[in-house]
């Protein structure tokens, strides 16, 4: 669970991560959506 939270943290931190994290299969935005 611990990596989940550190994605969505890092994903918050750079937005312009999300981006390429949206790049990879959609079944990961399940795994964590942006708010």
């Amino acid at each position: 669970m611990p990596s989940s939270t550190l994605l969505r943290c890092s994903i918050s931190n750079t937005p312009r991560k999300t981006s390429q994290n949206r790049l990879p299969p959609s079944p990961h935005e399940d795994t964590y959506p942006r708010k």
